[in-house]
């Protein structure tokens, strides 16, 4: 680090003392962030190659991912503008302000999932309790979507079953009525008989 770099950090420290209180309260806390992923790990190969079973819209579980803060830094960055980082990591990097993290309902993990499909851009929340919630109920809905795409896909086989039915018992009833015999099926019944000695 230069000599200017220090001199920014010490005099940034000083009227910024709140802020660093604040982000060292998380040493030995956690940070959390969503992301989405496909049910199917294979799902875009299969799309892109032109295989089935691909959904239009695939089914998506969203994770929360934890961060364990252990450490922090004052950083500068290019253009002097100086940054709190936790654990040496450029996704742990924030103003050197005091820390506002993102309230967690179901509008700002909607959008922190957007916001990090489209970008990359990893949103930090704090309330586990409420992110769990929130993320319980995306899954719990994507669970009732594929509960149902299942069942649709129940009648469908079934169909199917009704329809191979229905053609052999046509091509059945046609041969009979035209005198053609057919494989018949026998059944036999074995019964044991016990010996007494």
């Amino acid at each position: 680090m230069d000599t200017n770099s220090e001199v920014l950090i010490e005099r940034a420290s000083k009227q910024n003392r709140p802020a660093l209180q604040a982000y060292a309260s998380f040493i030995g806390k956690s940070l959390f962030s969503v992301k989405r992923d496909n049910v199917d790990p294979l799902y875009n190969k299969k799309k892109h190659e032109g295989k089935d079973p691909v959904l239009m819209l695939p089914l998506r579980k969203c994770i929360i991912e934890e961060k364990i803060i252990h450490a922090f830094d004052v950083i500068v960055d290019a253009n002097d503008h100086l940054f709190i980082v936790f654990n040496s990591d450029k996704n742990l990097r924030f103003p050197l302000e005091l820390p506002k993290f993102v309230k967690v309902d179901s509008m700002t993990l909607r959008e922190a999932l957007d916001k990090f499909e489209k970008t990359n851009e990893t949103t930090w929340f704090k309330d586990l309790n409420l992110l769990v919630d929130e993320v319980s109920a995306l899954n719990k809905e994507e669970a009732r979507r594929a509960k149902a795409l299942a069942e649709e896909f129940t009648r469908s086989a079934m169909l199917f079953d009704q329809l191979q039915k229905s053609d052999e018992q046509m091509l059945s009833d046609y041969n009979r009525e035209l005198g053609i015999e057919t494989d018949v099926e026998i059944s036999l019944k074995i019964t044991e008989e016990k010996i007494e000695a």
